[in-house]
């Protein structure tokens, strides 16, 4: 069996064995992406569909008909978690997952992306262009689905286009095509 060390908003570690969910998931035509957050499993079917392990064995859309409710782009889904939701970018405009209901896009006025990242009390996005830059919110968790046009970095180790963002320990980590 497949098995995901996983860490939830509360940084317990817990182990989840993700045979069934890998089984379901290639039921449904696709291949699995997984993230986790808030005490639950939480993954994307190629179909762009978002679906949550809660209870052992339950598997719960938190995706219907509408794209609104489904991951956005066409790139593999990358999560973060801050103390509430589940944040999953692939591409295009990111999408949120509160915990309960069905998923739907991150507020305000994100920038699609490839890419998100949780440091330090705020998201970040990498912003889906070659401009080489990404974007973050303000601290504090209110201020997760508001993105100031002044929060616009440039990584600036050399002008190639970011690719990726990620975060380890509090500190974030900006990707180029050929610089990290």
């Amino acid at each position: 069996g497949m098995s995901c060390a996983l860490s939830t908003a509360l940084h317990l570690r817990l182990r989840f064995d993700l045979t069934d969910v890998a089984t379901f998931v290639r039921t449904l035509g696709g291949r699995e992406a997984f993230g986790a957050g808030n005490g639950e499993l939480v993954f994307v079917t190629q179909d762009r569909k978002i679906w949550k392990l809660g209870t052992p064995g339950v598997v719960t859309a938190l995706s219907d008909t509408t794209a609104a409710t489904q991951l956005d782009g066409s790139g593999r889904p990358v999560f973060a978690t801050d103390k509430t939701r589940v944040i999953i970018a692939g591409g295009g405009l990111p999408q949120k997952y509160n915990g309960s209901g069905l998923s739907s896009r991150l507020g305000g006025s994100p920038p699609a992306a490839s890419h998100v990242a949780a440091v330090a009390q705020r998201l970040i996005l990498n912003v889906a262009d070659a401009s080489g830059t990404f974007q973050s919110t303000d601290a504090g968790e209110g201020n997760h689905e508001t993105w100031p046009a002044i929060n616009v970095v440039e990584a600036e180790a050399r002008p190639d286009p970011l690719v990726a963002v990620a975060d380890n320990t509090n500190e974030l980590f900006a990707f180029g095509t050929r610089t990290l």
